[in-house]
């Protein structure tokens, strides 16, 4: 197959996959039209084609050998050398999609070892802290690995139990404690779970792929936690000050709204029914199927 666009050859033999959605669907139905073609490049003074898109008379299409015997190196054994394409071609780049390569700068001071020190007087604790950030840096180098880190990250997050008794303390122990001693955090995200991927970045469909997994665990698990309250509350072992987690969906990952019982009330038939939960920002009121009850230590 020949053409006189080296732009188009050289999309030709790109992966589509490496090149943006209108150039890529074309390239996929030539190759799939035509597999496995030997494609080379005709100058346009030699393409017969061109005569007629620069405009040609029929009385002159009569007498040109071009147009009926094609150029002549077609008809000799010398194959016609392809012209290559520059690769800072603009044209051509245009075309093709732009990666986001992941930098990590390291601060190799002794701050910075100091602090890690600092953290812990366990030393099976500081190892598991300097595992997690070597394997930070590593699924940073790799996105499948990082696709992994990300869902890890959000089992990690869970509230498990109350750290304390303190009925003005919020927080919960969790997985993320035993690895880095602290709650596993990140930066809140633009919801995309709605969004096509066909007008994602490669990172915003990790994001959505991490909401995704966590909107579906995290409805797992509070139903999970739910079970267990349905027999608490039915046997009244249920007392101001238990801490709760509110079950509200438009929580972004690794967040868990907590709070403690205030006041307990209870309907016309003497089950707890309502309860006012005592949060961080302030005084809400759920019923018992809106809350979960984290088991005490």
């Amino acid at each position: 197959m020949w053409s006189d666009s080296t732009i188009a050859l050289a999309w030709i033999k790109t992966p589509h996959e490496k090149l943006k959605t209108y150039v890529s669907n074309r390239v996929k139905t030539i190759n799939t039209l035509c597999p496995n073609f030997d494609w080379r490049h005709v100058n346009s003074v030699d393409n017969p084609a061109d005569l007629i898109s620069r405009g040609a008379s029929a009385t002159n299409l009569v007498n040109n050998s071009l147009w009926f015997h094609g150029p002549t190196f077609i008809k000799s054994e010398i194959s016609l050398p392809v012209e290559t394409i520059e690769l800072n071609n603009n044209e051509f780049l245009n075309e093709v999609k732009t990666s986001c390569e992941s930098v990590l700068i390291c601060n190799s001071s002794n701050d910075f070892i100091i602090d890690i020190l600092n953290l812990s007087n366990s030393f099976t604790k500081l190892c598991l802290i300097a595992s997690y950030i070597f394997r930070f840096i590593h699924n940073l180098k790799n996105p499948t690995e990082r696709k992994k880190a990300e869902i890890e990250g959000v089992l990690y997050s869970r509230p498990i139990v109350p750290l304390s008794t303190d009925p003005h303390d919020y927080t919960a122990l969790t997985p993320g404690h035993f690895l880095i001693g602290r709650p596993i955090t990140s930066i809140a995200e633009p919801q995309l779970i709605e969004k096509s991927d066909n007008y994602l970045s490669r990172w915003q469909k990790i994001t959505k792929l991490l909401q995704q997994v966590w909107k579906n665990w995290k409805r797992d698990y509070l139903n999970n936690l739910h079970l267990r309250n349905k027999w608490q509350f039915a046997k009244n072992n249920v007392s101001p000050n238990d801490m709760v987690i509110l079950r509200d969906s438009d929580f972004p990952p690794y967040k868990w709204r907590l709070g403690r019982i205030q006041e307990i009330i209870k309907g016309s038939d003497g089950y707890v029914r309502v309860v006012i939960v005592k949060v961080s920002n302030g005084i809400v009121k759920r019923g018992i199927s809106q809350i979960c009850l984290l088991p005490m230590y």
